[in-house]
């Protein structure tokens, strides 16, 4: 059986002020894969910060794993990526007695950073890990009966903190294999 799998980008300027995201969006594109279908919420809203809800949860019931691929904004989700799942995942759909559309999926976020990864350490400058910050998202998952993937983190390469063309490609080969994962 083909595993289904929505690709959900959650960067709010994907074409213009993203590094990395931007390569994978581009990357996946190009790869065609027929299992894979790309949801860009930046062009997803109906108004800004608006979706078409039944539409969103029709993709989400379609697709057996779901990736949101964003970049981490002030230590925590892009607010379209907060937003979405505030009006999408809602009860009687994603929780609750009756809301069991999500169960079974599974979940998994890959990520971008600017700062490096050793910023990301009890003893470094925000006195958090990188899974510290990932914890309410993490809830989510398990509250609506997906199952939790290890998230894909990688650091720099941001306009902030440039990164090399073979640096850029390693990333975009991990990237793609976690999205092909089997």
């Amino acid at each position: 059986m083909t595993v289904k799998i929505l690709a959900i980008f959650g960067h709010p300027a994907l074409e213009s002020t993203s590094v990395m995201n931007k390569k994978w969006l581009h990357t996946l594109t190009e790869e065609g894969l027929e299992n894979v279908t790309i949801h860009k919420l930046s062009e997803a809203q109906i108004t800004p910060f608006s979706f078409d809800i039944k539409a969103e949860q029709d993709l989400l019931v379609a697709h057996d794993r779901i990736l949101f691929i964003f970049p981490m904004f002030w230590y925590g989700l892009p607010a379209l990526v907060k937003k979405w799942i505030d009006d999408v995942l809602t009860h009687g759909f994603a929780f609750g007695s009756t809301g069991t559309a999500l169960k079974d999926k599974e979940f998994r976020m890959i990520i971008s950073t600017g700062a490096p990864a050793s910023d990301y350490v009890k003893e470094g400058p925000y006195s958090c890990t990188f899974d510290d910050f990932l914890l309410p998202i993490k809830a989510v998952s398990i509250f609506t009966g997906m199952i939790y993937k290890t998230p894909v983190v990688f650091h720099g390469c941001s306009p902030y903190t440039p990164c090399s063309d073979e640096e850029k490609t390693k990333r975009i080969t991990i990237f793609m294999n976690t999205v092909k994962e089997e």
